[in-house]
């Protein structure tokens, strides 16, 4: 194997690495009602626009881009689960829009429970998912 194919090979395989994050849902009842980081009960990426699904995300400093990422589609898929449990469903991925920042998160995101429920067992903790733009 020639040494441009090996830097491109390491290279997607970095790419891979770096979209492989931990993710929980958010703990409200519908995905984002309750409001965002502001405390004022209003979605930074939404302000008075309400939103249009309940397939949402919050993100940390690490996708955030001083909100560059706001509305924009992030598609999450269920690689495992954080504990011995099989909770993931086969084949699957969500779009979640990005509606909020999460500056305090303990993971790279939070999705809403409706999306979580699309790749996932609902009763599960905590999952390891990849995810691209």
């Amino acid at each position: 194997m020639g040494k441009a194919m090996k830097a491109l090979l390491m290279l997607c395989m970095v790419g891979y690495l770096a979209s492989v994050a931990f993710a929980i849902r958010v703990n409200d009842d519908n995905g984002a009602e309750e409001g965002g980081a502001n405390g004022e009960g209003v979605l930074p990426c939404y302000g008075d626009d309400p939103l249009t699904t309940t397939l949402v995300a919050t993100v940390n400093d690490a996708l955030w881009e001083g909100g560059d990422r706001c509305k924009q589609t992030l598609r999450v898929r269920c690689i495992k689960s954080a504990d011995a449990s099989k909770p993931c469903k086969k084949h699957t991925s969500v779009d979640v829009r990005v509606a909020d920042y999460c500056p305090n998160c303990e993971t790279t995101f939070q999705i809403s429970d409706d999306a979580y429920a699309k790749i996932a067992d609902p009763n599960a903790p905590s999952l390891q998912v990849g995810y691209s733009w």
